[in-house]
């Protein structure tokens, strides 16, 4: 099995038999999936400890509708002597279409953290995937060492477990070939690592390709699921290399030989890597950029990074000479340049890109168009919750494909009871129209 687990048992939990691996609420309901041998189940919803509803499947999930909104539940799962581990849900409104929730209270991943995150998306043989990873608060322990990985293959209408992939953590997903992979490290600020699937579902063991000291005091490898540009036969992606213990984080890049198998490591190359300078006006007080967009431009490759207020940094990559340090090109004007965005080149030239107005609160999702990624037009605002709680209730870190005319999204939320607006509680897809720009 490598590192892909259906799903991943601490060890000693392996006797529970039956395993929720999915949770969806909705306004007035919730869907769910679980894993484990049996004929007929029994699913048990309760409120404040009382059974509310009793749902009797020979199917592996179901659908129940017709509870109460912005109501706290819990759900289990019961075959014969068997039951799963109690799970919790609130149902209400998640702005989309969810792939997965996670109650703050729910334990259930606690080992690696209590938050999903860094939603990741691609199309691989004609199904959507999705992946997003599991992490923990500053005042709770988790070892930041999971994903979760779903797919759809009616475009998102609906969504089906597929596995877990351990260690993996901040993952990208992409596609090499016939082959579905993620790129991710194994904790937070620890090594690079690459895994692959021939199915989704069988992944490697990981390839550590950089290594890091796996904890925010030191130095490690840093990235999130951030667009990567395919071009002649390569793979490039944008890293990072660093911490905030030690208020740094470098700039590299790394290209993937794709004539070769990905999971090798002669097939990775990595370049040098660029110090942010304090002259180029971002924070002074640590050297910040991230969550960099490897995007190209007229056979050119730059990335765009998070940097300051309304700022992106532009750093420039030359293809040619990929051992090559990343070179300092310009500051733009970005309005969602302070919190982790998202860009994509379009087929007709054009370059979009989505991200939220501030990054506290952040409570709205803008569309922006640029011709030649250093001039960018708002289009409009995409999501905007502005009427909730500042503390409690955020929208935010949008990954997207472009096809049929649409962007086919996946969010980060923080609502109906998320522990913080930054520890979101559920990953959702969601489709917007591509504007006609004739």
């Amino acid at each position: 099995m490598g590192s892909s687990y259906y799903p991943y048992n601490v060890w000693g939990d392996e006797a529970k038999g039956i395993y929720v691996v999915r949770l969806a609420p909705f306004k007035n309901g919730v869907e769910a999936q679980w894993v484990g041998d049996g004929e007929q189940f029994e699913v048990v919803v309760s409120s404040d400890g009382k059974a509310v509803r009793t749902v009797v499947t020979t199917e592996k999930k179901v659908k129940i509708e017709g509870l109460e909104e912005n109501t706290e539940y819990s759900l289990k799962v019961v075959c014969a002597q068997t039951a799963s581990g109690e799970r919790l849900f609130r149902t209400g409104d998640y702005l989309g279409k969810v792939v997965n929730y996670l109650h703050p209270q729910d334990l259930c991943y606690s080992f690696s953290g209590r938050y999903v995150a860094t939603p990741s998306i691609v199309r691989f043989r004609n199904a959507l995937y999705v992946s997003m990873d599991v992490f923990r608060g500053a005042d709770q322990r988790g070892a930041f060492n999971l994903t979760l990985l779903y797919r759809s293959e009616d475009d998102g209408e609906s969504w089906e477990y597929v596995a877990d992939i351990v260690p993996c953590f901040w993952g990208t997903l992409f596609v090499a070939g016939d082959k579905l992979c993620i790129l991710g490290v194994d904790s937070e600020a620890g090594s690079l690592v690459v895994m692959e699937s021939k199915d989704g579902m069988n992944w490697s063991d990981p390839t550590y390709l950089l290594y890091g000291c796996g904890t925010c005091v030191g130095c490690g490898m840093h990235k999130t699921a951030t667009p990567y540009c395919e071009k002649d036969g390569k793979i490039y992606f944008a890293l990072e290399y660093g911490g905030h213990g030690v208020k740094r984080f470098d700039t590299l890049a790394a290209t993937l030989d794709l004539s070769k198998d990905v999971c090798e490591k002669s097939a990775w190359t990595f370049s040098k890597r660029r110090m942010i300078e304090f002259e180029w006006g971002g924070d002074k007080n640590i050297r910040f950029a991230i969550e960099g967009n490897m995007v190209e431009r007229g056979g050119e490759l730059f990335i765009l990074s998070r940097f300051a207020y309304q700022r992106a940094l532009m750093l420039k990559f030359d293809p040619k000479e990929i051992e090559k340090t990343p070179e300092f090109y310009k500051v733009i004007d970005f309005r969602a340049g302070h919190c982790k965005f998202f860009v994509q080149k379009a087929a007709e030239g054009l370059y979009y890109a989505m991200g939220n107005t501030g990054c506290y609160p952040r409570h709205v999702i803008e569309l922006y168009c640029s011709k030649d990624l250093e001039h960018w037009e708002t289009l409009g605002v995409l999501e905007d919750i502005s009427a909730l709680s500042v503390e409690e209730d955020g929208v935010q870190y949008p990954s997207f494909i472009i096809e049929d005319g649409q962007f086919k999204t996946v969010l980060r939320n923080a609502l109906n009871g998320a522990h913080t607006f930054h520890d979101s509680n559920a990953i959702v897809f969601k489709k917007y129209p591509v504007p006609n720009r004739e």
